[in-house]
């Protein structure tokens, strides 16, 4: 199943504003700067690109996220397996990568 790729300011532009939980998987994501930008964000984690990817699989199911936002220039082996894995479980998340 081929999944059509979006950026992320076309995908914002679709959502609802106030109606989004998005999930970053960086190290360096400043939460406060990305919700003073985007206020359409109403519940924001932010997720160490370090941590196990069966870590970061445990936390996307406790938080089910409308996104999932990856640095791929810092992402690490684990943050890969673990976006295979959420990609996999097909939720209906995006993915976006930057």
């Amino acid at each position: 199943m081929e999944q059509k790729t979006e950026s992320a300011s076309e995908y914002l532009s679709t959502v609802p504003s106030g109606n989004v939980s998005v999930m970053f998987l960086d190290d360096s994501v400043d939460p406060v700067v990305l919700c003073d930008k985007h206020p359409e964000f109403t519940e924001v984690q932010i997720v160490d690109s370090r941590y196990k990817g069966t870590e970061i699989v445990d936390l996307y199911l406790k938080m089910k996220p409308d996104a999932v936002f990856v640095n791929l220039q810092k992402a690490r082996n684990d943050c890969i397996y673990a976006l295979g894995k959420i990609r996999e479980l097909n939720c209906g998340t995006k993915i976006i990568a930057f």
